[in-house]
């Protein structure tokens, strides 16, 4: 039997429509096949929920009657099928023995009944007679004739007395005590049934609380080193950083990747790293990007695309060098000072000079390589040959002659040595208003001839120009004379700040008091053209004045 045949038969067995062939072969599929046994009980279970439901008698009887059915597991619902299903068949005994009292007591008195809803009586009718049916069905295993199903629906249309003889008065006092009783019995089950529900949910124990989510995991602040900081500034400076231009200003980190410009003819910038290595671009100088990898696979890398980058390059570990790439080549320091210029576009050059140490630069189109030792530079162009040059130093240092008469020029030499050999480990005392002497060594290192990139003298050369040291007057004059002397162009920005500290700080008398001074703000300084009439020379294209902006002291 197929399922659609299986579900017909089930259908019209719950309405009372089976003929007895239909019925015996219903009983063979149930009782032969458990899953057809389950799938039947289940359809007639439902029925007598359904019927539960639409009890007319009390319908709140009815809901927690339904409410009890669904909250219980299959097994004790079968129980209560059963039971309720035994129920039900005394329950329509005793309904029985009533109707033929009531139609013996309705031949002589016609009683009109109220007529429940058509709809609601039809279907609780309908699930009360599937309910007996099933229990015939399943303790007698025969069949059942079709009649009888008919015969117990209830009658919708109201009794008509037959002509039979009167029967005796009905005993109304015996039923109305039937009816208390039921009545009683139910409300008596419905307050067993609530206290059970209470006293299971009781006992019930606490569904357990859901543990609270656990918190995400803190996240671990990212680290970033810095790898270089910008010591000093003059000037427009930015910091390439994310396709952006930042301001820059001295204090400021450089991370790896970044990249650094000056912009115009006063500006300047100096920045070291955390080996020491210290790097200093000159007026509009653009190094495009600059990396030092946290891993030992290379060393530190900087691209120059123009401009002038003097470096003071501690020793590199072995195998990794600092590499300074421009458009012609390709220079890798392993410990030096040098300087490199990159031409403008246009040009095409790039100069490499070296005042200590060597530098190997490979040039790009050919190839070639070249080592330039000190003294020595080499200028790198698009195809042509590299040929090494001597170079006067990168300062205009000179030897000044002996004085004419002069007794023996040479002990004046020795004289100039030894006192250069006792500066280099002297203290440094303070004086008029200064903190130390550094300009002043540096200024006798300078007219003693002392090579520009001895180490001693980049040492305090490095310290005048990081610190801005605008503490005094007289060290801030002195420190103006040793830039002038260096390069008067590539330093006119700190020049600029030296003129305005003296500017400013000059006493009303026209004197200077040389351990007072007022520091400069961080503001522009305003600069006035000077007429080529007053003082102007073939050495310089224009000149400006600094503007006073401020009373110096009395």
């Amino acid at each position: 039997m197929n399922d659609q045949t299986f579900a017909l038969l089930v259908q019209r067995y719950a309405e009372g429509d089976l003929s007895a062939a239909e019925r015996r072969s219903l009983t063979q599929e149930v009782l032969g096949n458990p899953g057809r046994r389950q799938q039947f009980g289940l359809q007639v279970r439902l029925n007598l929920e359904l019927g539960a439901l639409l009890q007319p008698e009390d319908p709140e009887d009815a809901r927690l009657r339904a409410s009890l059915i669904i909250a219980e597991d299959d097994d004790a619902r079968d129980r209560r099928v059963m039971a309720g299903l035994e129920q039900r068949l005394r329950i329509g005994a005793f309904k029985a023995d009533a109707d033929r009292a009531s139609r013996r007591s309705s031949r002589s008195i016609p009683i009109v009944r109220e007529r429940p809803a058509r709809k609601t009586g039809m279907i609780a009718a309908g699930a009360v007679a599937a309910a007996v049916a099933l229990a015939f069905f399943l303790l007698s295993g025969g069949d059942e004739p079709k009649a009888t199903a008919r015969r117990d629906r209830p009658v919708a249309e109201s009794v008509v007395p037959a002509p039979v003889r009167t029967p005796a008065a009905p005993d109304l006092d015996r039923e109305r005590e039937a009816a208390d009783r039921k009545q009683r019995d139910r409300a008596r089950r419905m307050a067993e049934e609530r206290e059970a529900m209470d006293r299971a949910a009781r006992e019930e124990p606490a569904p357990p609380e859901a543990e609270p989510a656990k918190p995400a995991p803190p996240r671990k602040p990212t680290t970033v080193v810095a790898m270089a900081r910008l010591m000093a500034t003059t000037g427009t400076v930015h910091i390439l950083a994310y396709g952006k231009k930042i301001p820059a200003q001295a204090g400021q980190d450089l991370l790896s990747g970044q990249g650094i410009e000056t912009v115009g003819p006063l500006s300047w910038a100096a920045l070291r790293f955390a080996d020491g290595t210290r790097l200093e671009l000159w007026a509009d100088t653009r190094v495009a990007r600059l990396s030092e990898p946290a891993d030992a696979t290379h060393g530190k890398q900087a691209i120059v695309t123009e401009g002038t980058l003097l470096g003071a390059v501690v020793k590199q570990p072995a195998g990794r060098p600092l590499v300074v790439t421009t458009p012609h080549g390709e220079a890798r320091v392993l410990g030096t000072v040098l300087a490199i210029t990159v031409e403008p576009d246009g040009v095409g050059a790039t100069r490499l000079e070296v005042g200590h140490g060597k530098v190997q630069f490979i040039e790009t189109v050919k190839g070639k390589s070249v080592d330039v030792t000190s003294g020595l530079y080499t200028v790198a162009t698009a195809g042509n040959d590299m040929n090494l040059k001597g170079i006067p130093p990168l300062a205009n240092a000179r030897k000044l002659p002996a004085p004419s008469g002069s007794p023996d020029a040479s002990r004046i030499d020795a004289a100039v040595r030894r006192a250069v050999e006792y500066l280099r480990t002297a203290d440094s005392p303070g004086m008029n208003g200064s903190p130390d002497s550094d300009e002043l060594i540096l200024w006798a290192f300078i007219h003693a001839g002392v090579d520009p990139y001895d180490p001693k003298y980049q040492q305090l050369l490095m310290k005048i120009l990081d610190d801005l040291r605008e503490n005094a007057t007289y060290s801030v004059a002195i420190r103006a004379m040793i830039l002038e002397e260096l390069n008067r162009i590539a330093y006119q920005g700190q020049l600029l700040r030296c003129a305005q500290v003296l500017v400013d700080n000059q006493c009303r008398n026209g004197q200077w008091d040389y351990r007072v001074v007022t520091p400069i703000p961080d503001e522009p300084i305003e600069l006035m053209p000077v007429e080529p009439g007053k003082g102007a020379t073939g050495r310089a294209s224009r000149r400006y004045a600094v503007r006073k902006r401020r009373e110096g002291p009395p």
